[in-house]
């Protein structure tokens, strides 16, 4: 595609992206966006992709995306992965988790950390390291207030159902 005007690119800072990272700390987080599982890298298992957005304070929207291991030919990749699913669904007062569906909207807080990349080719990134309960946290946004049932049937098409 032919661009209407050239880019010059020497006169563009920065790398991308736009946004410092988030301080450590606490966050009050809802489950925005549950994408299919995919493959991991080494292809020994799969990861769930799901995007949290802060709902209070200072950082209200940002995005924090997390991939905990969902099944792993390694017995402890596949606990731990598990293990943090298990926090954020205890955290949320689901007992037993059918569909992501379940989660979208659902307040919760999320512990997050700077991850630095051991071999220095990525960027650092936030990550959520635990879950807990949201309550005694501020009011929930409007989404976490709508009932399961009419959660999973306003979902976009893109979430597995």
């Amino acid at each position: 595609m032919r661009l209407d005007s050239p880019i010059d690119f020497s006169k563009v800072s920065g790398k991308g992206g736009g946004f410092s990272l988030l301080p450590p700390g606490d966050y009050l987080v809802a489950l925005k966006e549950a994408r299919e599982l995919t493959t991991t890298k080494n292809g020994q298992g799969t990861t769930l992709p799901l995007c949290f957005e802060v709902i209070d304070g200072d950082f209200t929207g940002r995005l924090i995306w997390i991939r905990p291991i969902f099944s792993h030919q390694k017995e402890a990749a596949q606990r731990f992965g598990q293990s943090l699913l298990k926090e954020l669904c205890t955290a949320a007062g689901i007992l037993v988790l059918e569909d992501t569906n379940q989660l979208l909207g659902v307040p919760v807080v999320g512990s997050v950390i700077i991850e630095k990349d051991k071999n220095g080719v990525y960027e650092d990134q936030n990550r959520i390291r635990s879950f807990s309960s949201a309550q005694g946290q501020a009011a929930p946004v409007a989404v976490a207030a709508v009932a399961p049932a009419a959660r999973a049937a306003s979902a976009p098409s893109w979430i597995k159902r």
